[in-house]
């Protein structure tokens, strides 16, 4: 696992995108939206070599922001019902994933 430097989201989200091919990466942000697939599905699912996951921002991601991740192709995942601060999300996310495909 790593946490890459400091990127405008936009060139975070096109970069993830770019590597989006079957059997070598994917994207996930992690969202409370309803149409977010509850974490343990998406890792169920999961069958590349790369991972990138986004963790929103305190306050959450604005529209605009959700709309642009859509967009490229990156998965909304759900990491619990409840929100989290940012810094614990990630830790969640990164052990969740960890955990199941090592």
């Amino acid at each position: 696992m790593r946490i890459d430097a400091l990127t405008p989201l936009a060139d975070a989200v096109k970069a993830a995108a770019a590597g989006n091919r079957p059997g070598q990466s994917m994207g996930w942000f992690c969202s409370t939206g309803d149409a977010a697939l509850p974490i343990a599905t998406a890792v169920g699912n999961h069958t590349g070599k790369v991972l990138t996951i986004f963790i929103g921002p305190e306050g959450g991601w604005t529209p605009e922001e959700l709309v642009g991740m859509s967009a490229a192709g990156l998965i909304g995942v759900r990491l619990t019902d409840t929100v989290l601060r940012v810094e614990t999300a990630a830790v969640a996310a990164g052990a969740i994933v960890a955990a199941s495909i090592g």
